[in-house]
């Protein structure tokens, strides 16, 4: 097991829209199976009008504010607080997400890709409310199981994504069956994993690990998301991943 601490950077997107991109950057293009990982911060007029995707799937967790959805498959709704958004793009959609109410709209966007065998299924969607998320509290820590064993969100390629809710120091440990690449990033405060500490602002990487222990420093709110890589290559153009 190995782990990089990497900067997110921010990049033009949409209209008007800038996001803190961890990849893909000049820097990282990809961490199998993840072909994206971006933080938005979005406020009207500015947001993501309609595009199109093809070949890998997206989970969307509104951290503040509310986004728009609407897609070629017919679906329009509005995605609170805390809520999630899920997408599996397959043989291709068009969507748009724009922001639902005055003030920011604040967000983490991944992009998971497809094996190859699945790039042409029918694209699917689902959401769900904060009240849909599963919680797990123990001393001190909200584990908000977004994805994964105990929640209705699964992917092709398995991928467990939690969100952790930290008060002082605390620490957790997640363990899986088998090995996964994840991707620790603070939305805010500091955490430390491997007795590496991160701060808003940056990511850990860390490869081929079976279990996972993240210690809060200070308050903190942290995405924790691992997923199995699958070994194909991320062909990305743009919207597409083929």
């Amino acid at each position: 097991m190995s782990s990089i601490k990497a900067h997110l950077i921010e990049v033009d997107e949409g209209a008007g829209a800038k996001v803190k991109r961890l990849f893909p950057t000049q820097y990282i293009r990809n961490f199998d199976p993840f072909v994206l990982f971006d933080d938005f911060a979005i406020s009207p007029p500015a947001g993501f009008p309609d595009h199109p995707h093809r070949g890998f799937e997206i989970l969307t967790l509104v951290l503040e504010g509310a986004i728009r959805h609407g897609d070629s498959l017919g679906n329009s709704e509005v995605i609170e607080a805390l809520g999630i958004q899920k997408i599996t793009v397959g043989k291709g959609i068009v969507h748009s997400e724009m922001p639902a109410k005055e003030g920011i709209t604040r967000g983490i966007q991944l992009w998971v890709n497809l094996p190859r065998a699945f790039k042409g299924v029918e694209p699917s969607y689902i959401t769900l409310s904060h009240k849909e998320i599963p919680v797990i509290e123990n001393k001190g820590i909200r584990d908000y199981l977004i994805a994964g064993e105990g929640t209705k969100v699964k992917f092709y390629t398995p991928v467990d994504y939690s969100l952790l809710d930290m008060k002082g120091n605390r620490k957790i440990k997640k363990i899986y069956t088998d090995e996964r690449n994840a991707v620790i990033y603070p939305i805010k405060g500091t955490v430390e994993v491997e007795g590496i500490q991160v701060s808003e602002g940056c990511a850990l990487l860390t490869c081929r690990c079976r279990e996972i222990e993240v210690r809060s420093i200070t308050d903190a709110l942290a995405v924790v998301i691992c997923g199995k890589p699958i070994g194909e290559p991320i062909i990305q153009k743009g919207p597409f991943v083929d």
